[in-house]
């Protein structure tokens, strides 16, 4: 487990410092900055997601943090690829990486929610009998 808090005070201190060392190199500072956070926040989000995955014994835990790293990893991926040094366009209800995978991560989200309502019913008809 020290291992673990190793690996996750780096992904802490990468994410919540490292961002502005990393926008030096872009003309706009600021515009890198606002990004490249917004990316390491999202690889910080999977990173998370994934330790909980490792360490739940629940399927519905599991399902949850795959859908998390899914999105998360969305995320980070969407936002890297636009121009770094600008502010990304917006459109509602489209995120970053435009409308059919927003549309994926809302069926994803919708699944999710089903199996877990289906799970805790089953567990509950259980509890009767």
């Amino acid at each position: 487990m020290k291992g673990l808090a190793v690996a996750l005070l780096c992904v802490l201190a990468v994410t919540h410092f490292g961002y502005d060392a990393i926008a030096l190199g872009y003309p706009d500072q600021a515009a890198a900055a606002k990004a490249w956070f917004y990316m390491l926040r999202g690889i910080e989000g999977v990173v998370l997601f994934a330790v909980v995955a490792c360490l739940t014994k629940s399927l519905p835990v599991l399902l949850v943090c795959l859908l998390g790293m899914f999105e998360e990893g969305m995320t980070a991926a969407c936002r890297a690829g636009k121009p770094i040094g600008e502010s990304p366009g917006y459109a509602a209800f489209s995120g970053l990486c435009g409308q059919e995978w927003h549309t994926v991560g809302l069926v994803g989200l919708g699944l999710v929610a089903l199996g877990i309502a289906y799970d805790i019913g089953r567990d509950r008809a259980k509890e009767r009998t």
